[in-house]
């Protein structure tokens, strides 16, 4: 954490300015390890990153991985004796994944998804056989008083949602990954988190970024797993200071791991007060977090109230009961209850609720290609009636100063952005040399739409491509290339075999 951060920090429960209070670690420009005060706590900062959450109830089975809490308590207890090595210990004891991920030891992305989605998949297991035992959530056990009646088919309906079943199931999924890693490689290309970094609607957002007034001040709200972090380290802005919020420790671990090293990180439950003062930043960015956070309203005035007056504030993905989702899901192993809203479109009027004189904007997402000439964005009043034509709809809000307009210039002949060093090869695509040129083919399991509540489709791109180093040196053909999702922005150490544009002209 850059020290200069502390005086735009607040506590986000007394609102009392924060100090650095004991300091255990750091270099002239960053605190690595200490803790700050308020009036009211004491927070600790580890590896850099405050932990400014006093309460987390709706982690679900994702606490299991990261115990939020409990690391709270020890880093104070040992940062408090100067123990830094009994933290770490500690550390490597109960959160064995963050201690990897904070020794920077060898492991790619796509490994620590993978890893990171085992042991999810077991603590959900766990998760929701505990949940069982109130009969209306989880994975029920089995009732033997069924089994003494004799009641035969409701008896298989119990065995098929049993947590034995679910367990047994898991444990040959397990076996399966043993036997055959790379099947479970590629399997772990499609899932949501790995898949949001090349993922056709990732090429729309960064186009989208692009266009957005340059800001020096940026939060990223909800950050998961940094796509949006590293989509400002592509737009190279010189002197940009972002600062990312999650309240899932490993999620601000993993983005600066693989997104953005040099960024500013911060744990806490945005349920809560942002720990910011009024107007701290120039833009806010949060993307496909909105409808996850039960007080949405609140959220939304608390992302407005940081954002300077002349500055922009985007919430990316906003999805409704359209997407085919329950407001009560008992087997979902985390926040059970959703209080999703019915239609997409009553987002705009909660927005118009609190913006408070400021111009709102909004957009339905599309392909990459339509973002490569223009924004998209129109006002809110125009779009509204348009949405109930489109049952399956997203919705992305541009909040701007009052009076504002978008800007809806097209890109320049001569921009060459994105760079051939900051390109690759999409991962849902197979690469055979074919002479002097190339040949794609899109992978079978990115052949479907796939949609779930982020829009994770691979709709719109060719199922095969042929390509010439010509292709690859002419502005205008790369980004057509990336704008049907052939050419994907990808973390260095990514983890895959898709290689750099860079690399096959150099080859």
């Amino acid at each position: 954490m850059i020290r200069e951060l502390l005086d735009r920090l607040v506590c986000p429960y007394c609102g009392g300015g924060l100090r650095l209070s004991h300091e255990v670690s750091g270099t002239a420009e960053r605190l690595r390890y200490g803790l700050l005060e308020c009036r009211c706590f004491t927070f600790p900062v580890v590896d850099g990153i405050p932990l400014l959450s006093l309460a987390k109830a709706y982690g679900g089975a994702e606490e299991r991985l990261q115990p939020y809490v409990p690391l709270q308590v020890a880093a104070i207890k040992f940062l408090k004796a100067n123990d830094l090595d009994g933290l770490r210990g500690w550390i490597a004891r109960h959160l064995p994944l963050a201690a990897d991920l904070m020794a920077d030891g060898p492991m790619s992305f796509i490994d620590c998804s993978m890893r990171m989605a085992e042991e999810l998949e077991s603590a959900s297991t766990d998760y929701l056989a505990e949940c069982g035992r109130y009969e209306v959530l989880g994975h029920p056990g089995l009732p033997l008083a069924l089994a003494r009646a004799g009641k035969t088919r409701r008896l298989r309906t119990h065995l098929r949602q049993s947590a034995a079943y679910v367990r047994a199931r898991l444990g040959l999924r397990k076996l399966s990954r043993r036997l055959s890693p790379e099947a479970f490689r590629q399997e772990q290309l499609n899932s949501y988190y790995v898949a949001r970094y090349f993922m056709p609607r990732r090429n729309s957002m960064a186009l989208q970024c692009r266009r957005l007034p340059a800001a020096r001040r940026l939060l990223s709200l909800c950050c998961g797993h940094g796509v949006f972090e590293h989509i400002q380290r592509t737009l190279g802005h010189s002197g940009a200071d972002v600062v990312s919020v999650d309240g899932q420790f490993l999620n601000l671990l993993i983005t600066r791991r693989y997104a953005a090293p040099d960024g500013n990180y911060i744990c806490h439950d945005i349920q809560f007060p942002l720990p910011f003062a009024d107007g701290a930043f120039d833009g806010v960015f949060s993307s496909t977090c909105l409808p996850e956070i039960p007080s949405q309203k609140s959220f939304v005035r608390e992302a407005l109230r940081v954002t300077d007056a002349r500055g922009w504030t985007c919430f990316d993905s906003i999805w409704g009961l359209s997407h085919g989702l329950q407001r009560v899901n008992g087997l979902r192993y985390y926040r059970f209850c959703q209080n999703l809203f019915a239609e997409v479109g009553g987002y705009l009027e909660l927005f118009g609720e609190v913006a408070g004189g400021r111009t709102v904007l909004a957009d339905v997402p599309d392909q990459p290609e339509r973002y490569a000439r223009a924004a998209g964005w129109r006002p809110a009043a125009e779009l509204r009636p348009l949405l109930g034509e489109q049952l399956d709809s997203t919705l992305h809000v541009l909040v701007l100063p009052a009076g504002s307009v978008s800007t809806e210039s097209a890109m320049a002949e001569d921009d060459d952005w994105p760079r051939c060093a900051q390109l690759a090869i999409s991962p849902a695509y197979s690469l055979h040399r074919a002479g002097s040129d190339w040949e794609l083919q899109r992978l079978p399991v990115f052949s479907g739409s796939g949609i779930n509540v982020a829009s994770r489709d691979f709709i719109g791109m060719p199922d095969h491509v042929r390509l010439t180093a010509s292709d690859l040196r002419d502005n205008r053909r790369r980004r057509e290339l990336f704008s049907q999702g052939v050419l994907a922005l990808l973390p260095e150490d990514f983890g895959t075999s898709s290689p750099l544009v860079a690399d096959l002209l150099n080859a």
